[in-house]
């Protein structure tokens, strides 16, 4: 799967690096196209203007043109590309080299037609300074400005294109036809003027200057429209530059779309294998993580439940496997402490108060306090009862003046008192009855027990009260009878007259 997807991306990577070169491509081929057309827009500008800054400005564009096309030509290795760009790289010097003739052929029209305009001026001149009458004056020089006139609008219309009309004249080239007629109807009225033969031949020589200057314009103009004809250089040259151009970039373009189609496809498959991949790594992955913490949680209720014989199985280095081995370390110190605490309560229930809690590895942390505190708790039972123990103890064995002797709290507290109470009310009813019997020795038979106590310590003490009563009170009536008799008490009780 792995080795798929990196297939995939090496194709989706292909595909992006051709569709950015051929997009490149795109980019140079749409330059190119359109330097060769702004080339063509300044050629036809200089053609319709002659101002030299129009040339300029095209050859600017057609280096842009050549620059373009070497650019794409370091970018693209099929036949028919490089065939394109061949072409283009040998138009653009013919079309160069047409601009140039296209200039000379201009340059030379200009001179053609500053030649017709000094040979006007000067048939201008001859006539008006010639000794011709005036009417004679005006008429060839109204034939002069007729002759100019044919000349401007062949200037301007160029009748080798247009097929432009002249009244009264048939066939081509109307308006050199017009000039030509023109020029030799001129000459005719010239020959019948009555001026002398020099003024006419200066007259004549002028209009032979600037018929030729005319004709020199006019085959140039048939030169310089071969030259922009369609069959020219020129235009075939701007023709391929242009075709081969929209051709690069149709093809660059169809290309350009092929490989971001497959870039596109290369993309979604491996999203779908990335996805596919990345979902299967997140089930082992969350199994990975669950299956150990499941473990820990199923350990985890056995020891809410109270029970620590589940042990953990983890198989894993990593961090859950960490996990799962401090789990099972926590459980074995509560095991061990909760296995100490109920070996300690049957110790007590056996009598056997000098057990303590003695967990096999040393405790740390709140588990060192929990085990030393159940210590602290034990001793604390424990001590106030040995105390207990050992006071009574004492009671037992007649030594109702001991007392508790340490220092306790709550109810181990009260216990003590209760204790101390208990033998002090005892010892005060043992002392009274001592107390009693001395009393009784000294045939003191009125003394009775008179102690503040309550409960069955007030029973014992009026149920002695009551036997002395029962003991002295027929002892107190035979004396009183004795008495009677006369028999001394201290006789009787001597012994004297017991024969009696």
């Amino acid at each position: 799967m792995l080795i798929l997807m990196a297939l995939l991306g090496v194709s989706a990577y292909t595909a992006m690096n051709t569709m950015k070169l051929q997009f490149d491509i795109v980019d140079r081929a749409a330059t190119m196209e359109a330097d060769m057309l702004q080339a063509r827009r300044y050629e036809k500008d200089y053609i319709m203007r002659g101002d030299p800054e129009y040339l300029n400005s095209s050859l600017k564009h057609l280096t842009g043109v050549e620059s373009a096309a070497n650019e794409i030509a370091g970018m693209v290795k099929g036949e028919e590309e490089i065939s394109l760009l061949n072409e283009v790289l040998a138009a653009v010097p013919r079309y160069i080299t047409a601009l140039s003739e296209l200039r000379k052929n201009v340059d030379d029209r200009e001179y053609a037609l500053q030649r017709c305009e000094a040979g006007a001026r000067d048939v201008e001149s001859a006539i008006e300074t010639s000794s011709a009458s005036e009417t004679e004056k005006t008429s060839m020089l109204l034939a002069v400005n007729r002759i100019r006139r044919f000349e401007k609008n062949f200037v301007i219309q160029n009748d080798l294109i247009s097929g432009a009309s002249v009244e009264g004249v048939e066939g081509g080239e109307e308006y050199t036809t017009a000039i030509s007629a023109g020029v030799n109807d001129l000459k005719a009225e010239i020959d019948s003027l009555s001026i002398s033969s020099s003024e006419k031949d200066v007259i004549k020589s002028g209009l032979d200057t600037y018929l030729a200057g005319f004709m020199q314009y006019r085959n140039l103009a048939v030169a310089g429209n071969a030259v922009i004809s369609v069959d020219s250089d020129l235009v075939q040259a701007g023709r391929v530059v242009g075709t081969a151009a929209e051709t690069l970039l149709i093809n660059a373009e169809a290309k350009a779309a092929s490989s971001a189609k497959t870039a596109m496809t290369a993309i979604i498959a491996s999203l779908f294998i990335a996805i596919a991949t990345g979902m299967g790594i997140a089930i082992l992955l969350t199994r990975s993580i669950t299956g150990p913490l499941k473990e820990v949680m199923i350990g985890a209720n056995r020891i809410r439940d109270g029970d620590f014989s589940y042990d953990v199985k983890v198989d894993s280095d990593d961090e859950l496997g960490d996990l799962a081995c401090t789990f099972g370390v926590m459980k074995s110190d509560l095991q061990a402490i909760v296995s100490e605490a109920i070996r300690i309560a049957k110790e007590a229930q056996k009598g056997n108060l000098d057990v303590r809690v003695d967990v096999p590895v040393p405790a740390k942390g709140e588990f060192k306090e929990l085990v030393d505190n159940v210590n602290a708790m034990i001793e604390a039972i424990i001590v106030p009862i040995r105390e207990n123990i050992r006071v009574m103890n004492a009671y037992a064995g007649g030594e109702l003046g001991t007392r508790v002797a340490i220092e306790t709290d709550g109810e181990f507290r009260e216990l003590a008192e209760t204790l101390d109470q208990f033998g002090e009310e005892m010892q005060a009813i043992i002392s009274e009855e001592i107390r009693i019997v001395k009393e009784a020795q000294k045939g003191n038979l009125d003394v009775r027990a008179d102690v503040p106590a309550k409960g069955e310590f007030r029973e014992l003490v009026d149920g002695m009260n009551a036997m002395i009563d029962v003991i002295t009170v027929p002892i107190l009536e035979n004396i009183r009878i004795l008495d009677s008799y006369g028999i001394k008490r201290s006789e009787w009780e001597s012994g004297e007259g017991s024969d009696e």
